[in-house]
């Protein structure tokens, strides 16, 4: 039995390599594939966005166990994604000026809205929700990891039970991908505490974990499709992901050490999978960035065009971040 125990080994050793898959699954499922099977693929993938806030869970609580200070937590955590997040927002909002784009920024509060996040929460001016949302996360990480695995296993049921009404009774509608996203977080730091004391999920644990979270993805299928009630059908599917995410993430963690060259190309897309994912998230600038190549590349090639300049664009503004005028002094 063994053989099907979850030990988060593989899931920790090839952490950048499962973000570098996500972050392609991601991109994709914003750019389509028509492609048979593979068009299938993509179309999860969402499901990206669930393992970047399951491993941040994961990662948050490594790092806050091994050294409790929370105000060199926050230095650590908002210098890795507030400049990054910053500098990409500035370069957007310097193009949607320049070609008029709508549902940028055109006054000073349109710029505080976009530069603290806010814009996402109050409906108003916003680029993307991912970044709004983990700063919120970031903030309640401490507390979480002062929890004690049965309080948070509490609180993980009652976040998913919690954004299944929010969502059913249109309460804070707006922000339903934030709040369905809260279980993967949770179970983040329930998992790495059973890490450190190596603990694992035995069969007798997962299985039956696994099996009630593909019933509510199957039960969140038929409330889209069948009842036409989407983003309900949605929030369902995304608070089944905490019980089938360690198996999944088992899975393609053994497919990465199978082959080499994924293990390193991914790895590598892993490092700046946040630069990736904000050149090309927002879909008014994307749209408008890409009409050139849409206008000039041939129609198979155009979406691995845009994947190849939003890679090179990322790793600029990667190394960008990387020099010294940047730099965090130690």
């Amino acid at each position: 039995m063994k053989t099907i125990m979850m030990d988060f080994k593989n899931i920790t050793r090839y952490r950048s390599s499962i973000m570098g898959l996500a972050i392609v699954w991601i991109f994709f499922y914003h750019t389509g594939i028509d492609l048979p099977i593979l068009h299938e693929i993509f179309a999860l993938g969402w499901m990206g966005v669930d393992i970047f806030f399951f491993v941040s869970g994961f990662g948050l609580s490594a790092s806050l166990t091994k050294n409790p200070s929370i105000k060199e937590f926050f230095g650590r955590r908002f210098f890795r994604i507030i400049p990054t997040w910053w500098i990409i927002l500035t370069l957007a909002a310097l193009y949607g000026t320049v070609v008029v784009l709508k549902d940028f920024p055109n006054s000073p509060t349109d710029y505080f809205y976009w530069y603290t996040g806010l814009g996402w929460w109050t409906g108003n001016c916003s680029y993307e929700w991912y970044i709004p949302t983990l700063i919120v996360f970031y903030l309640l990480a401490p507390v979480l990891n002062k929890c004690k695995s049965k309080t948070l296993w509490s609180l993980m049921l009652f976040s998913m039970i919690g954004a299944i009404v929010l969502c059913y009774y249109h309460i804070f509608y707006h922000v339903y991908m934030s709040y369905s996203r809260i279980p993967d977080f949770i179970f983040g730091f329930i998992c790495y505490k059973m890490y450190k004391s190596n603990r694992s999920f035995k069969p007798s644990e997962w299985i039956p974990m696994a099996l009630l979270g593909i019933i509510l993805i199957g039960i969140g299928i038929i409330v889209k499709v069948k009842c036409q009630e989407i983003y309900l059908g949605l929030t369902i599917f995304r608070v089944a992901i905490p019980l089938i995410i360690v198996p999944l993430l088992e899975v393609i963690s053994r497919i990465i050490k199978l082959f080499r060259p994924v293990e390193l190309i991914s790895g590598w897309l892993g490092s700046i999978s946040l630069e990736i994912y904000l050149l090309h998230i927002n879909h008014e600038f994307a749209v408008s960035v890409q009409t050139p190549i849409i206008d000039n590349v041939h129609q198979y090639l155009q979406k691995m065009t845009w994947f190849a300049i939003i890679v090179a664009g990322a790793y600029l503004i990667h190394l960008t971040m990387k020099s010294p005028l940047f730099s965090k002094k130690k």
